[in-house]
């Protein structure tokens, strides 16, 4: 990894172990406030995001998923404890009454919380339904190294209710609008679909693998097929291009967005054995 990333994560880790393992983004403190913990960038990929600056806001470019994988592929052996005690932290925000919801009621979909991890009143753009899905792709990650390692019953007990919540979220929520990753389109979104179904068919896979104790994979099956072909939907035979919001209302923009290739990055899987021309 380039040598400024690994610094930044170094500070990042730094800053986490500081400020209860949340993801901070500090664009300003002022006019307006960005000093946050947020839930979707603690699951994106840091080579889908690029740092604007050597400052104290690219933090958020590095977020959980990065430092999983780099955990997992055995190139930082020392993130283990940071990385259970951050999955503790999101099983603790998960309960925290919001103005989207409870935990049952919607609550998962709100973007962002205060640093002391209570809720934010003021209007937003919310909900934003991305961010239970790639939370928990990030941590079916971790998930499925440790089941590899014999580790089945900690997973359970530790991983599993914070898993089943998110993704039972994103089951009964993927079809419903939402605002965008760039918090401006409250419609149905690519790169939110997209995720939600890559978290699916990842969460279908680990819940088969624990032995389907609380009988989810049929349900989630029906929606991950489902939300796979309203993935169609996205694409303008016309235009010849994926139109990156549909279902927006009296919002009427050109389809190009960035969020088209951002979800396309975050769903490719290398270990597919689908060809590319």
């Amino acid at each position: 990894m380039h040598t400024k990333a690994l610094s930044l994560l170094h500070r990042a880790r730094v800053r986490l172990n500081t400020l209860h393992f949340g993801l901070l983004l500090m664009r300003g403190v002022v006019n307006p406030s960005y000093l946050y913990t947020w839930i979707r960038q603690v699951g994106i990929p840091v080579t889908e995001v690029v740092p604007l600056a050597d400052t104290l806001y690219s933090d958020s470019s590095l977020v959980f998923k990065v430092i999983i994988d780099r955990y997992v592929s055995g190139r930082d052996s020392d993130s283990a404890q940071l990385i259970v005690d951050w999955v503790a932290s999101m099983a603790k925000l998960q309960q925290v009454e919001n103005p989207s919801g409870g935990v049952s009621t919607g609550g998962l979909g709100e973007p962002k919380f205060n640093i002391d991890d209570t809720a934010i009143i003021e209007n937003w753009g919310r909900p934003q339904r991305d961010g239970p899905a790639l939370r928990s792709t990030s941590i079916i990650r971790f998930a499925n190294h440790l089941l590899a390692r014999g580790n089945a019953m900690w997973v359970k007990n530790h991983l599993w209710p914070v898993l089943k919540l998110d993704l039972g979220y994103v089951a009964d929520s993927w079809n419903l609008t939402g605002f965008d990753l760039w918090e401006e389109v409250d419609a149905s979104s690519f790169f939110t679909t997209a995720v939600q179904h890559r978290s699916l068919r990842e969460g279908i896979a680990l819940a088969t693998a624990l032995g389907d104790q609380d009988k989810t994979v049929a349900e989630w099956t029906i929606q991950a097929d489902n939300a796979l072909c309203f993935l169609q939907s996205y694409w303008s035979s016309e235009r010849g291009y994926i139109v990156s919001n549909v279902r927006g209302g009296n919002v009427i923009r050109s389809g190009l967005d960035s969020n088209s290739i951002l979800g396309s990055i975050h769903t490719f899987d290398p270990g597919s054995s689908a060809k590319f021309s």
